[in-house]
């Protein structure tokens, strides 16, 4: 029987949703299918890719890259950038780079006002079409009537942002990922907001609480269509969007500890929970899974693969972990990935979900100190991770970045990127690099040309561009074997 928390959250869910048509909302885990053939690789003693380019902004002031997409025959990268006093405060910036080279196709920023108006994220069609989002503060502007809002653009070839679309609450709203469907008929935005969303209250008033995540379809210009407020009575937030081959919405995200303590008889979690939700393109959610461990678990990223019509669509979330995954089930069963291990402070966390919400595997990977994924692309058979790791991961190889001076890697917080077997979650390998100083990773992109790119922001050197100012945004792409679809899955 449910208990009386999991059903203040199934209220919660109904309340934000206006029609869910599914029922699928167990997590019971798949068991391995005892005719297959058992693997002789060792876990993480794959040879890493090695970068084929890096990029660094090296302009003056403070820049960041929050988050990427592939964009036909690009990797369009958009973030904040800070000129000085009489800029004010960080205005959007984007940028296209060739992804073959890196070579630098265009960099636009927004006009320097007195309103901060970072691009949080971005996502692309197959066909080039581009969609910006970000959140504005403190902005006398129409369309904007919260402390903070959010807004979305358009982005044409050259990187030029298009009219700022606003909506917001009377509160802090703050987006975290944008996913445009193959076709470019809309597209999905993710965030959190602590007010009541527009056209998204809960008419109950009496399940969301304190934060909660949010769903937004906005139109290829980024006009809002609908939104979904959803959560629990405590502190919820969403933090990355991908879409699926037949265009629903895949969402993760966190839940607060004391508001949600999910007992489905099959997976038991303590302390904060991390999740993905499905959701179709009309906004009625299909099924909420938690993801996670006994310890703080955090969701991050997410990303959206497989063959719907064959039978092999996956959800993958990622993000952090204090826990651990094959200690804390208190008593459940889940099927713990080859290659799983607990390394202290903080790991980072991935699962995989089939598409009706069931979780597949799990698996954890980090060093002695803090770690965490923050973005997640799956490519044919292949999960690619990025993430940050305050310390030497065990097993991970040290990668040379081109143009990067040598003998930096390993100096203050360093990138990783890992890969893993789609079908078994198998560890395959995690490179490491970095420059000198912390690095900080922000999202992962693949591109139609077959690169992964990982993104983030950087207070060293990790190009041939020495560092421009307090913080450059980087760009650093891998080859991977089969060409990967435009789009992203990243997280703020």
């Amino acid at each position: 029987m449910l208990g009386p928390i999991v059903a203040v959250l199934l209220a919660a869910v109904l309340a934000a949703c206006s029609r869910d048509d599914s029922s699928s909302t167990t997590t019971e885990p798949r068991r391995p299918d005892p005719t297959t053939t058992t693997t002789t690789i060792v876990p993480g003693s794959e040879p890493a890719l090695e970068p084929v380019w890096s990029w660094q902004s090296g302009a003056p002031d403070d820049d960041t890259v929050e988050a990427a997409t592939g964009r036909l025959d690009q990797v369009v990268l958009v973030g904040g950038a800070r000129r000085g006093p009489a800029a004010g405060e960080p205005a959007s910036q984007v940028v296209g780079l060739a992804s073959s080279d890196g070579t630098l196709r265009y960099r636009t920023e927004s006009p320097a006002d007195p309103s901060d108006d970072v691009a949080r994220g971005v996502g692309a069609g197959a066909d080039g079409t581009t969609l910006a989002c970000g959140s504005l503060t403190s902005a006398d502007t129409t369309g904007f009537v919260g402390t903070s809002d959010a807004w979305c653009s358009p982005v044409d070839p050259l990187g030029v942002l298009g009219p700022r679309r606003g909506s917001g609450s009377e509160g802090d709203d703050e987006v975290s990922g944008v996913a445009v469907t193959s076709n470019s008929a809309f597209a999905y935005v993710s965030g959190t907001t602590d007010g009541l969303y527009p056209g998204a209250e809960d008419p109950t008033g009496g399940f969301l609480g304190e934060r909660d995540a949010l769903l937004i379809r906005t139109d290829p210009d980024g006009q809002p269509r609908w939104a979904r407020q959803f959560g629990t009575q405590g502190d919820d937030s969403a933090a990355g969007v991908a879409v699926t081959a037949d265009d629903d919405a895949v969402v993760a995200g966190s839940t607060s500890a004391d508001a949600l303590g999910f007992d489905d008889g099959t997976l038991r979690r303590g302390g904060r929970d991390a999740w993905v939700a499905r959701s179709d393109p009309f906004g009625n959610q299909r099924w909420l899974t938690p993801f996670g461990t006994s310890g703080e678990d955090t969701g991050r990223a997410v990303a959206a693969g497989g063959d719907p019509t064959r039978g092999t669509e996956a959800v993958v979330g990622a993000g952090a972990t204090t826990g651990d995954v094959a200690a804390s089930t208190d008593g459940a069963e889940q099927l713990v990935a080859p290659g799983s291990a607990a390394a202290g402070g903080s790991d980072a966390l991935v699962a995989a979900f089939d598409a009706g919400g069931r979780q597949q595997w799990i698996t954890q990977l980090g060093s002695p100190g803090d770690d965490e994924a923050a973005g997640v692309v799956i490519d044919g058979a292949t999960v690619y991770v990025a993430g940050t790791a305050a310390d030497g991961i065990v097993g991970a190889q040290v990668v040379d970045v081109p143009g990067a001076p040598e003998g930096t890697a390993g100096g203050g917080r360093d990138a990783f990127l890992s890969a893993y077997d789609l079908a078994t979650g198998t560890w395959r390998w995690t490179a490491s690099f970095g420059s000198a100083a912390d690095e900080r990773v922000t999202g992962l992109a693949l591109t139609d040309d077959g690169r992964v790119v990982v993104v983030g922001t950087t207070a060293g050197t990790l190009s041939a561009t020495p560092l421009g100012g307090g913080t450059d945004g980087f760009a650093v792409a891998f080859p991977v074997d089969s060409s990967g679809a435009g789009g992203a899955a990243s997280a703020v």
